[in-house]
């Protein structure tokens, strides 16, 4: 009997013993500091130094940017977690730019600690935080481009490549008087835009001024500018009748307007006939203009004459003498000034606008073209008398007001294959630029 109870009882402390060795504990596992912090990953680990009695089959980090949560590996929706390894001892496990959500801000705080499952459950670490550090703000390329230069504002391009919008917290335009403008003085800001250029206008500028630009981006890693572009603000500008703004340029003792007469009215408000078809153009023998390129207008020479003036107040179609005056400033003799047909050397070249394409106003080559009186002449082209358009940015082609014959009047011909400035006589029913000249 007793030999029996002895049996059972060892039967039971078999059994008891028996569960208490498969019974398994968490396991014990530490996080390690993360280390390698960049904008596009940080290196972040543990180590498992206890595997609790049982095996540890999984270990890993989690990780959220959400402030008000711990990490956990059972939250799919405000965590994330690697799997890295198995067992006991050290992990690093990287984590890239995925999970820094780049969508939410990249710079969010970021909290971490590392687990490790076995089949009693899982443990976690310690609790760590972590903030990636910022992309350059630049990490593309950011450039600025002058457009139209007025006497008190400017048209900038800013563009902007391959660098994310969510990885710049400002973009603008700098610009001053000085040489390295920053964005501590003036500036303006430049709002997000999915193009990958937008125009800006800058104001209240000062005329016959230079003024220095640059563009730049700026987020908590610093800021970055683009290569400096520069620019000198117009004397002034006045408005035609028909509200179109011209820039105005002193050469030699005039001063004209540095664009293409645009006006559709005449001074005392009275409209210019428009007229586009071939035929009604060819049998007008009265006032009209007409449209060809974007280069301003052209008209008959019935309208640079008429009565009601053409010319915004104060100001007149230049005369023959006028162009003269203006050829001899730039260079030409008195003679060659005189003469008809290609004249002089060079002239032409300082009135034409600096441009080899078609965009630009001007057809390759665009011989001599440097612009340096400011003048800024276009390849605006002409329309002949009978109703023909022609020569589209391979001519600008501007009357006088003065006659030579009853059937014909003085005009002044710059052309894209040569430097040079032709007086001829064409016939009045043909359609030529205008430009206006300061009354003195």
């Amino acid at each position: 009997m007793k030999k029996s109870i002895f049996i059972i009882q060892l039967g039971l402390l078999l059994i008891l013993s028996s569960c208490f060795k498969d019974k398994a504990n968490l396991p014990k596992v530490n996080t390690l500091p993360v280390s390698e912090v960049t904008w596009a990953y940080a290196i972040a680990g543990g180590e498992v130094i206890d595997d609790g009695g049982s095996t540890v089959t999984s270990r890993g980090i989690c990780a959220t940017t959400d402030e008000n949560v711990i990490p956990t590996i059972n939250d799919n929706i405000h965590c994330w977690n690697t799997t890295k390894g198995n067992g006991l001892g050290s992990f690093t496990d990287t984590i890239n730019a995925k999970w820094f959500g780049m969508i939410n801000r990249h710079t969010k705080t970021h909290t971490i600690r590392a687990y490790a499952t076995n089949k009693a459950g899982t443990a976690y670490g310690e609790v760590l935080t972590f903030v990636p550090k910022g992309l350059p703000p630049s990490s593309g390329s950011i450039g600025v481009s002058i457009e139209t230069v007025m006497a008190t504002s400017v048209n900038v391009k800013y563009w902007i490549a391959s660098t994310p919008p969510y990885l710049v917290d400002e973009r603008g335009i700098c610009y001053g008087t000085s040489s390295n403008p920053t964005n501590e003085g003036n500036h303006i800001l430049v709002d997000w835009f999915s193009e990958n250029y937008r125009t800006m206008l800058i104001e209240n500028l000062t005329p016959s001024t230079t003024y220095y630009v640059r563009g730049y981006t700026k987020n908590e890693s610093g800021i970055d500018y683009s290569p400096e572009v520069s620019f000198t603000t117009t004397e002034g500008e006045i408005t035609d009748i028909s509200g179109n703004k011209y820039q105005i340029k002193t050469i030699g003792t005039q001063i004209w307007i540095t664009k293409n007469l645009e006006t559709t009215k005449f001074n005392d408000g009275s409209d210019i006939p428009l007229i586009q078809d071939d035929l009604l153009w060819s049998s007008t023998s009265t006032s009209a203009s007409c449209k060809y390129t974007d280069f301003g207008k052209l008209y008959n020479y019935y309208t640079v004459v008429d009565s009601r003036k053409l010319c915004p107040t104060g100001w007149h179609v230049p005369t023959d003498e006028d162009w003269k005056t203006l050829e001899t400033f730039l260079g030409m003799s008195q003679s060659q000034a005189d003469a008809t047909g290609l004249r002089g050397t060079d002239e032409g070249g300082k009135l034409k606008y600096k441009g080899i394409s078609i965009y630009d106003g001007w057809y390759f080559p665009n011989t001599g073209a440097t612009n340096s009186s400011g003048f800024t002449a276009l390849g605006a082209g002409y329309r002949s008398d009978n109703g023909a358009f022609n020569n589209d940015s391979k001519s600008a082609n501007f009357w006088t007001s003065s006659e030579f014959d009853a059937t014909s009047a003085w005009t002044r011909l710059l052309n894209y294959d040569n430097a040079q400035i032709i007086r001829l006589n064409i016939k009045k029913g043909y359609g030529f630029s205008v430009r206006c000249v300061k009354d003195q």
